[in-house]
């Protein structure tokens, strides 16, 4: 994967040193270097996928319940929540204003 992202990174700077040609080796060898790069991401994706299925799938079929909820929770139900409410203020900026207020008070960073 790391020689995919390398020649990746290399081979559209050696075509643009080359004056960007279209028709021409070089222009191929980035396409096929770029293609190369974004199969090897999604099939990385698919194999972790694929992965917690299979995980899935065995602790349902052992019927050990306990292990398929660490499981899920741990690999599905990756939920963020976000602070939609401090001291009273719903606005993005005004709890921003708040945040930087009380670290400037605590001496965290200076303006």
């Amino acid at each position: 994967m790391n020689e995919l992202k390398r020649r990746s990174i290399e081979t559209p700077q050696l075509w643009v040193a080359c004056g960007r040609p279209w028709y021409d080796p070089v222009y191929r060898d980035r396409c096929r270097a770029r293609a190369e790069y974004r199969r090897s991401i999604k099939d990385q994706s698919q194999i972790a996928t694929t992965r917690i299925s299979n995980d899935l799938h065995e602790q349902l079929l052992t019927k050990d319940t306990v292990s398929f909820r660490k499981t899920w929770k741990n690999k599905i139900n990756k939920r963020r929540t976000a602070v939609s409410c401090v001291d009273g203020d719903t606005n993005a900026t005004d709890i921003a204003n708040k945040f930087a207020i009380n670290r400037l008070s605590a001496g965290m960073f200076t303006k």
